[in-house]
């Protein structure tokens, strides 16, 4: 599908088909290259671009027409992405409906300069101790701000029954000694993190970041899989929860040369063994303390252990791959923000997890929205700061008080009040001077525009005893 465009616009369309299938034939999937969603982006810097660009606008509407399609304007937005304090504005519409601006938020905040700014700017720790730390810790410039987090995830959340340890790979190609190389992970190179989580919630409660072997002192520890597992598992230890890890903490050897779907189980005290074989040439071996039992799956023909297995292996990479969904990183050369943007990832899952317990209700359930609203609880401190200043540009000045205003602590009655003024209907030509405010408005009023009401005593107790009752 093409369309006349300037060069400056681009769209894509997708999912369509069903709409489209009798011009093309029956399709019951969609083609490569439809999409039901457009989107236009151009360079704005006159009105005569907002005009072309509305034309372009009239245009989608005859095409929707032709083809019998119904846009949805209520879900179109506008959004101007500028650097400029005063953008060009225009109103523009999709046939007789106007499109809705976005909330601005782009520039209100802070400017794309300050932001690169702040992140070059960006440090965790002294650096003119660093070298001395670094003797004996590799993580010395993270390490105050890697301790503090790790004591706040542990003291605000209780695993549940299920939890599960594996490795995380924080995508990362710069100068670092501990690049790990993991080609199953999608990102192949990065930093390495071990991670306790919760299997059912998804909730971080502990990591450990491989940094290789740590120079001698209070920070050398062993990187053998035993130890990576009792270290992490120091928070739930004795607690009679179930750990899942993967094939990289027990090692085994199994025979693929069994019959596809057995299985063979060993018992051993409080353990158990099983070897089952998926699949021609493949079988997998897993060891339990939770079952006692050779128990197997009548529907999937497969063992108790590997369907509690698959249940549970996941809460690690779910972790990881909703980090990757949702991502604040942002393209750097040094590793202590790469773990800085992974430790931030991670805490905004942790604190939709704990949201969803203390107000379950009014939870937003798409985590998308969750993250935004978040952003903007945060940024509500600065903001309102922000309000207070009167050199801003007016439509963020406005924007910022209409939203962000701190009101006024003082007592209206306190304050001192003008006993003469100008009346507010004659004006600065006349220059009446006046005493009198209106009752209402507490605005100041000459007798020529305002009316005096005479009543008597008794007309005026009467109505002070409806009053009272």
């Amino acid at each position: 599908m093409s369309f006349d465009l300037p060069n400056n616009v681009n769209f894509t369309v997708d999912d369509v088909y069903k709409k489209l299938s009798h011009l093309h034939g029956n399709w019951t999937t969609c083609p490569d290259g439809l999409s039901d969603d457009i989107k236009l982006y151009s360079c704005v810097s006159s009105l005569d671009d907002c005009i072309l660009l509305q034309i372009h606008f009239d245009r989608f509407t005859e095409w929707f027409n032709t083809l019998g399609l119904s846009p949805n304007v209520s879900k179109c937005k506008t959004m101007t992405y500028t650097r400029i304090r005063s953008p060009v504005k225009y109103a523009y519409h999709l046939g007789p409906t106007a499109i809705a601006c976005s909330n601005g938020s782009v520039t209100n905040l802070t400017c794309y300069k300050r932001f690169l700014f702040l992140c070059r700017c960006l440090r965790f720790d002294d650096r003119e101790t660093r070298a001395e730390r670094r003797v004996i810790d590799e993580l010395a410039p993270i390490r105050t701000t890697f301790d503090l987090f790790l004591k706040n995830i542990n003291q605000n959340y209780n695993l549940s029954e299920y939890t599960t340890i594996d490795e995380m790979l924080h995508p990362f190609r710069g100068r670092c000694q501990w690049i790990q190389y993991i080609p199953s992970k999608p990102a192949k190179y990065g930093i390495k993190m071990f991670a306790l989580c919760d299997a059912k919630t998804f909730y971080t409660s502990k990591i450990e970041i491989y940094v290789g072997k740590q120079p001698p002192g209070s920070y050398e520890v062993s990187n053998s899989p035993i130890d990576i597992v009792k270290r992490l598992v120091t928070p739930i230890e004795n607690s009679n929860r179930n750990l899942t890890t993967d094939n990289w903490y027990t090692k085994f050897l199994p025979d693929k040369k069994k019959e596809v779907g057995s299985s063979v189980f060993g018992f051993q005290k409080n353990k158990t063994l099983v070897s089952y074989v998926p699949r021609k040439n493949k079988a997998v071996i897993l060891l339990s303390t939770m079952h006692h039992d050779s128990k197997i799956d009548v529907e999937t023909r497969k063992p108790e252990i590997i369907m509690d297995y698959n249940c549970t292996k996941g809460g690690v990479d779910t972790v990881d791959k909703m980090c990757a969904a949702y991502s604040v990183s942002r393209i750097t050369k040094r590793w202590p923000l790469v773990i800085f943007y992974s430790l931030m990832n991670i805490a905004g899952i942790n604190a939709q997890v704990l949201f969803s317990y203390f107000k379950h209700n009014n939870a937003p359930k798409i985590r998308r929205l969750f993250l935004k609203t978040l952003a903007f609880d945060l940024m509500k401190e600065h903001l309102a700061s922000r309000a207070q200043i009167s050199s801003l540009p007016s439509d963020i000045s406005s924007f910022l008080k209409i939203k962000y205003a701190v009101p006024s602590t003082s007592d209206v009655s306190t304050t001192p009040r003008s006993k003469r003024g100008t009346c507010f209907e004659c004006g600065r030509k006349k220059n009446a001077a006046t005493s009198m405010k209106c009752t209402k408005c507490m605005r100041f009023i000459c007798k020529l525009h305002s009316k005096k009401i005479i009543i008597c005593e008794k007309c005026s107790n009467n109505d002070d005893n409806d009053n009272s009752k």
